[in-house]
């Protein structure tokens, strides 16, 4: 069996996988924990809630990040600096699901000082945004937690020291904005960037992005 005693006194580094893993959902304290993978089974934003992670450092998930997580309590991680997550779903979800109540909402809610996240799939999902958009809807925004907004003040609502960002896909003009909004940014890489919908051509879209890289990193791996 699990000595969840001892484990909770020295574990440092937890890799949890599978439908049914076998660990207790009790409230615990995890005092020395700095590494923590979850994948592939339900109910993550349970597991996160009901443990205390006050020196986590990185955290690594495999999960819909779109799902609606019912939550009871509000925890923090405030030690947490670096997010990879894997989209398990590998496919488009639609603005709508872009709601604080979602998986990745709570998590960005809970991470006040991360400085590092990177959202990626299976295998590049632009195709899949291109066959959304010619159903006539619209693919998910995935930058748009990281451009909301504090209704009062206007700085970023979620994870004000974020450093480095690495998503799927995204236009230009959200990019734009991002860059704006978060002058701190080092680093932001993207599988591709959509065109300007009214730029005049391709050579104007990447002097613009030019202008852009004189106040951060971008790593572009491909124009759609």
């Amino acid at each position: 069996g699990v000595n969840y005693d001892f484990a909770q006194r020295t574990l440092e580094v937890l890799s949890l996988q599978g439908l049914a893993p076998p660990i207790t959902f009790e409230p615990m304290l995890m005092p020395r924990l700095r590494f923590l993978s979850l994948g592939n089974f339900c109910r993550v934003w349970f597991f996160l809630e009901s443990w205390q992670l006050p020196v986590l450092q990185e955290l690594h998930i495999s999960d819909n990040p779109y799902d609606e997580a019912e939550a009871s309590g509000s925890p923090t991680f405030p030690a947490l600096k670096k997010i990879e997550w894997f989209d398990t779903q590998c496919k488009p979800a639609l603005l709508q699901a872009l709601s604080s109540s979602t998986l990745l909402a709570k998590v960005l809610a809970a991470s006040p000082k991360l400085e590092c996240f990177s959202l990626s799939s299976y295998n590049s999902s632009i195709s899949k945004y291109q066959i959304v958009r010619t159903l006539g809807m619209k693919p998910v925004r995935r930058i748009t937690p990281f451009r909301a907004t504090d209704g009062v003040t206007g700085a970023p609502k979620y994870c004000p020291d974020l450093r480095e960002l690495r998503l799927q896909e995204e236009s230009l003009e959200e990019l734009k904005g991002l860059i704006d909004l978060r002058p701190q940014l080092e680093i932001v890489e993207l599988a591709s960037i959509r065109r300007d919908p009214i730029s005049p051509s391709l050579e104007e879209d990447v002097a613009r992005l030019e202008r852009m890289k004189e106040r951060v990193k971008v790593i572009l791996h491909e124009w759609v």
